[in-house]
C-alpha cells in the first residue's frame, strides 16, 4: 500500500499530462504530494525528509514553472531531488561518519565498512549522473519524451541501479546460509 502511496503523486502527474498539458500535470503534481504529505502526517504521525524535499521543490519549482509558463523549473525539481538524494548521502558521511545505506539495510547485510562505503558513492554518484542526465534531456528531447523519461524512465534507472546493488550486497545477506 505504501508503494501505491509513494506512486500516486507520479501516476497522476503522467495521467494528467497525457490528457491535458504540463501545466495542468505539474498542478496536479503539487497537489497530490501535498495530500501525501497530509495524509502521511495523519497516518503515521510524521512526514519524512525526502517527502519534504520532494514537496517543497514540487512546491516551489514547479509554482514557479506554473508562474512563468517556464517548464525549465520542471527539469530543475527533478534533478534538484536527485542531487539531493546524492549529496545528503555524501555529506552526512563526510560530517558524521554515518553511512546511511547501511542505517537502512543493515539488518539485512552484513558487510564490511569498505563495502558500505563503496555502495554508499556508487549511489551518490548515480543520483548524481541522473540529474545531469535528466538535464540533458529536458533541454535535449521533445517536452513528451523527458516526461516519460521524468515519470517512466527515471523509476526504471533507479530500479535496475537497486537491483544491481542488491545482487552486489547479496553475498553479504544475513539470512544467506554459509558454506
Amino acid at each position: 500500500m505504501k508503494a501505491v502511496i509513494d506512486l500516486l503523486p507520479l501516476a497522476l502527474y503522467l495521467g494528467a499530462y497525457i490528457v491535458a498539458d504540463l501545466y495542468v500535470a505539474t498542478a496536479a503534481l503539487i497537489a497530490a504530494i501535498a495530500l501525501q504529505v497530509v495524509y502521511t502526517r495523519i497516518k503515521f504521525g510524521k512526514v519524512g525528509k525526502l517527502l519534504w524535499v520532494n514537496f517543497a521543490a514540487a512546491a516551489i519549482l514547479g509554482g514557479l514553472a506554473l508562474t512563468w509558463s517556464d517548464p525549465r523549473y520542471l527539469v530543475a525539481r527533478a534533478t534538484a531531488i536527485y542531487w539531493i538524494i546524492g549529496a545528503t548521502l555524501v555529506l552526512v558521511y563526510w560530517i558524521s561518519g554515518r553511512n546511511l545505506l547501511r542505517v537502512a539495510l543493515q539488518a539485512h547485510f552484513e558487510a564490511p565498512d569498505a563495502v558500505w562505503k563503496r555502495h554508499l558513492y556508487a549511489y551518490a554518484a548515480f543520483f548524481a549522473v541522473l540529474g545531469a542526465g535528466n538535464i540533458v534531456l529536458g533541454y535535449t528531447v521533445s517536452e513528451a519524451m523527458w516526461v516519460a523519461f521524468d515519470t517512466i524512465g527515471a523509476l526504471v534507472l533507479i530500479g535496475l541501479f537497486m537491483a544491481v546493488q542488491f545482487m552486489r550486497m547479496r553475498r553479504h545477506d544475513r539470512d544467506r546460509p554459509t558454506a
